[in-house]
């Protein structure tokens, strides 16, 4: 519960007021993928690229669909529904997810619940990284629920030690939650498999080898096993490669490093990303229990899976781009963010084993002194290990979380001076569907907030994304639209188009100086191009009917 209430106070204030929205450049495609789910009635990942302005393709669409059930069933605004699902995420799944993890990879004990429940509120990259950068909303989602899938994939790799019934049903419940992640976001499956795939090596390699314990298996089994790790390194290969957006040959499109290989290491094992402060508390217990991992053979798999992550944050943050790098790090967009919050996940299972073990040690030491009852002595051991979780979660909410929720907090925001879309934006948008008729196209530049008209209205946009594709004939609106009393080329363009109407805003633009806002000088001056009606007006903020072509 306490951990759920430092979520939850933290992400409040991070949000600011449920109509706040993210001002950020994928936000512009994430709030109208919702509005053309509730319009169309089609949630598929299969076609959710089309909200984009493109033809139907795949986008993953767990997280938009989760927003639109929200919408539909409660009649809120999208903004609202946005801020309760991801409060809902953030404050209730995620932690249950850790603790569930927590439970089947260490074993249900008091302290294995405390400390992942504590530890889950207590590291900069996630969840507070992924309502800030970008803003990664499916992969946010993707994470609060990926510590569910690590604790299934870690009831697999037991099934010899279920029923067949409960062995069958257990693995189909982790192929489904495989396939349910991939709708939320493909790079959380591979995240998982870092984890997973490691943990599974380990307990195939103990069983096929000849000192371990479960050696004593019969020469079919032995064989199956082998058989079994043969195909698990295979398709990590397969999926490895696959899951990626985009070829290997295109990393020369991805995002350069920040620091040297060596600042890079330093992050990683001070728990934090991006030069903020080190996550003190947290390293101190993720480097002990690297430490304590290796020495015990059940969990020697754990120094793996961070060795893994060591190397993805290594090479993404601290290398230029290459083949290899892309190799490595391109299912996450070699985006390091993505990675950092993949690697805190990792940090804080580590974290919980350190709790584990050091709990146990102590209580081994006071039982031998001998001088407790057994009812004090474990009384002592569990106040000792709530002392030091309150510590452990002090120190957090007092060094590194402060500055990552402060960061994301300025990108929420509905004011005069919001980047992307203004309170006069809005105001104007809110009028556009009794002024607009159904089926009638807006033009605008997407960079200036007229993208999300659609997501407020629920009339179409021509450029619904600040990366729509281009066509031959929104090329002609985007250059010359100002242009349609005197060029032909406009006219045709407009009327295939069904365009009526466009939107301008004097207002300051979203990023400016990025070559993508230069590319409409077609939507500039039209209050004084002929053949434009002004219809509608809030500020700077103006709704044009186009006269010239119709």
């Amino acid at each position: 519960m306490v951990s759920a209430a430092i979520l939850c106070w933290r992400l409040t204030s991070i949000f600011r007021s449920p109509e706040y929205v993210s001002q950020t450049a994928d936000n512009v495609f994430h709030l109208n993928a919702v509005r053309f789910i509730i319009e169309t009635g089609n949630g598929s990942s299969l076609a959710l690229g089309a909200a984009g302005g493109s033809s139907p393709s795949l986008y993953p669409g767990g997280w938009h669909d989760f927003v639109a059930l929200v919408v539909q069933t409660t009649g809120t605004s999208i903004p609202v529904a946005v801020s309760a699902a991801n409060l809902v995420i953030g404050v209730v799944l995620w932690p249950l997810s850790v603790v569930f993890a927590a439970r089947v990879l260490f074993g249900h004990a008091r302290i294995v619940d405390l400390s992942a429940a504590v530890l889950a509120c207590c590291f900069s990259a996630f969840p507070y990284l992924l309502v800030d950068w970008g803003v990664l909303y499916p992969n946010y989602y993707g994470m609060a629920v990926l510590p569910a899938l690590v604790g299934l994939g870690a009831l697999v790799a037991r099934l010899p030690q279920f029923r067949l019934e409960l062995s069958g049903s257990i693995a189909s419940a982790f192929a489904v939650s495989c396939l349910g992640l991939m709708i939320v976001h493909p790079n959380t499956v591979l995240t998982a498999g870092v984890v997973i795939v490691p943990l599974w090596v380990a307990r195939l390699a103990g069983r096929i080898s000849a000192r371990s314990p479960l050696s004593r298996l019969s020469p079919r089994r032995r064989l199956v096993s082998v058989v079994a790790l043969v195909a698990v390194l295979i398709l990590s290969v397969v999926v490895w490669i696959e899951l990626r957006p985009f070829p290997l040959n295109r990393f020369d499109i991805t995002w350069p490093p920040y620091e040297t290989p060596a600042q890079a290491l330093g992050e990683f094992f001070l728990t934090t990303h991006s030069g903020w402060p080190a996550g003190y508390a947290t390293s101190v217990f993720f480097i002990v229990g690297l430490f304590l991992a290796a020495k015990r053979r059940g969990w020697r798999w754990l120094v793996v899976s961070s060795t893994i992550w060591a190397v993805l944050l290594v090479s993404v943050a601290g290398y230029p781009s290459s083949y290899l790098r892309g190799f490595l790090d391109g299912g996450w967009y070699t985006d390091f963010k993505r990675i950092a919050a993949g690697a805190a996940v990792m940090a804080l299972f580590v974290g919980v084993a350190a709790f584990k073990t050091l709990h146990s040690f102590v209580k081994i030491q006071l039982r031998r002194r001998g001088s407790l009852k057994p009812r004090a002595l474990t009384s002592l051991v569990s106040i000792l290990g709530i002392l030091v979780l309150l510590v452990v979660a002090c120190v957090a909410q007092t060094t590194n979380i402060p500055q990552a929720a402060a960061h994301a907090e300025t990108n929420y925001s509905l004011g005069p001076g919001s980047p992307i879309m203004s309170a006069d934006e809005l105001a104007l948008y809110k009028t556009i569907n009794s002024i607009v008729p159904s089926g009638a196209m807006i033009a605008g530049n997407p960079w200036d907030g007229s993208a999300w008209a659609y997501f407020v209205s629920g009339r179409q946009v021509l450029f619904p994304h600040v990366l729509t594709p281009w066509t031959p004939d929104r090329s002609v609106v985007a250059k010359m639209l100002n242009q349609a009393s005197d060029n032909p080329l406009v006219c045709s363009a407009v009327r295939r188009l069904n365009l009526r109407y466009a939107l301008t805003s004097d207002e300051l633009i979203y990023l400016p100086g990025n070559p993508g806002t230069l590319q409409f000088p077609g939507m500039a001056g039209l209050e004084l191009a002929k053949g434009f009606q002004l219809v509608a007006s809030v500020g700077e903020n103006r709704l044009y009917k186009i006269t010239a072509c119709w």
